[in-house]
């Protein structure tokens, strides 16, 4: 029996859409409307421009990360092009996976900044938020390793010896903190503190993992422990017969 339900894996990777990252076509800063939820950032005129596989895939993967969930997508483009754009949510085709979420057109850096302040605007839309897309697409990569090696551990069973390999994936976490730290001004803090709570809660997976793995063996200790009292009772008895 595995030590604890592990969630499901995600069905995008940060691998499948760093190109769409890279381009510039969605800006991911870490940033929220008033209300709490995440704002993702769209730049029209992106050449050549993502399909709509990728667009699709890069907001389930966006979607995917651990903050509130995806409500609003700010769509900076002339607003003749908004129709066309995003005629994918129009039409429903992402309403599986975004049921909520909303997009807002609007037409220059100004109204941008108007709307939502300065200090909630990536400085590559005129913004003060640091945003370095290498930097995050380098996180998550980080991240999504990390992840993958813990799912894997957890699925395993728990009178498995893993305790090699908890310390070997504890250690590359430890150096992946290091790393996030040591980057801190290369992503807004906000990112930055998410991502590192994700390699936290990460690590405390493994804790948990190696509290089973600990109560496992304990109990098997006590079994066999009773099971020779048991046995050395009985040859007493015998013996006394």
């Amino acid at each position: 029996m595995a030590a604890q339900a592990a969630p499901p894996p995600k069905d995008v990777t940060i691998n499948e859409v760093a190109s769409v990252l890279k381009s510039g076509f969605f800006f991911v800063t870490g940033s929220s409307s008033a209300d709490g939820y995440p704002i993702i950032f769209s730049l029209d005129g992106v050449q050549p421009e993502p399909s709509e596989e990728l667009q699709r895939n890069a907001l389930i993967y966006i979607a995917s990360l651990p903050t509130r969930p995806l409500k609003e997508i700010v769509l900076l483009q002339p607003a003749g092009f908004f129709q066309k754009r995003y005629s994918l949510s129009e039409t429903g085709k992402l309403q599986n996976e975004f049921p909520d979420f909303q997009t807002i057109a609007l037409d220059d850096t100004e109204s941008l900044i108007q709307r939502y302040g300065a200090e909630s605007i990536c400085e590559q839309l005129g913004g003060s938020v640091i945003s370095c897309v290498d930097s995050f697409i380098q996180q998550r990569m980080s991240i999504d390793s990390l992840e993958t090696n813990c799912l894997d551990l957890e699925e395993r069973e728990v009178k498995t010896n893993l305790s090699d390999e908890i310390t070997n994936i504890k250690s590359q976490g430890e150096v992946v903190l290091q790393c996030f730290r040591a980057a801190e001004n290369s992503l807004s803090a906000n990112q930055q503190m998410l991502h590192i709570q994700e390699v936290q809660k990460l690590s405390n997976r493994l804790d948990d993992l190696e509290n089973a793995i600990t109560d496992y063996w304990d109990k098997e200790e006590r079994k066999l422990q009773e099971f020779m009292k048991l046995r050395e009772f009985h040859d007493e008895f015998k013996v006394v017969s």
